[in-house]
């Protein structure tokens, strides 16, 4: 089935010949006796980048790639990060791409409507995790300072290692504030305050 859908996806290999152009072409074939019946009356490929390039194209099958190395990219910039819990997330979303991938080699895993939706919802789980983790260790300050644009900080103020000012702060000049404080939006920090670490100001 292989060998007769590569043949066929010569013809248009930018376009794809489409599903139904396809099933001809594989009964034409068997017909010929150019492949036996069995191959012939197959559901599907058996490979869900072959079916994907000669049912719609290999514009479409670009943009699978693309998708995949997209997301796949993104769980490998936090593989090396010293959080155990968001290496684990990473780690997971990894293996469930890769593991997508290569037992799409065989069935059809990324264009059935089943296998497909659990794909999607568990990578959105996967994905979620990752981002709210980062976001609970950017407010304990493990992940670096962050200064919104629209926060003011007066010269002289200081400010602790990954703290973070969100829209709008003002900080004043001779303001002493902690490492790990996240001080939320519109929070007004005056002169010669001073504010310990891991604090929350709302």
């Amino acid at each position: 089935i292989w060998a007769a859908t590569w043949e066929i996806l010569k013809d248009q290999p930018v376009l794809g010949v489409g599903e139904v152009q396809f099933r001809q072409a594989l009964k034409a074939k068997s017909q010929a006796g150019l492949i036996g019946a069995v191959p012939a009356g197959l559901a599907n490929t058996h490979t869900t980048f072959l079916e994907v390039w000669v049912w719609y194209g290999g514009l479409a099958l670009l943009s699978l790639f693309l998708a995949i190395l997209s997301a796949a990219r993104y769980f490998l910039s936090f593989i090396r990060h010293s959080d155990s819990v968001l290496r684990s997330y990473a780690l997971g979303g990894l293996c469930f791409i890769g593991g997508y991938v290569i037992y799409g080699q065989t069935p059809i895993m990324l264009i059935r409507n089943t296998t497909l939706l659990f794909f999607l919802l568990s990578l959105d789980v996967l994905l979620a995790l990752v981002q709210q983790r980062s976001r609970v260790l950017l407010f304990a300050g493990k992940m670096g300072d962050y200064r919104h644009e629209s926060g003011i900080v007066d010269e002289g103020a200081q400010i602790g290692s990954g703290s973070c000012v969100w829209h709008f702060v003002h900080v004043c000049a001779g303001a002493k504030i902690g490492s790990g404080v996240s001080l939320g939006q519109n929070v007004f920090v005056g002169n010669k305050v001073l504010i310990g670490d891991n604090c929350k100001i709302q």
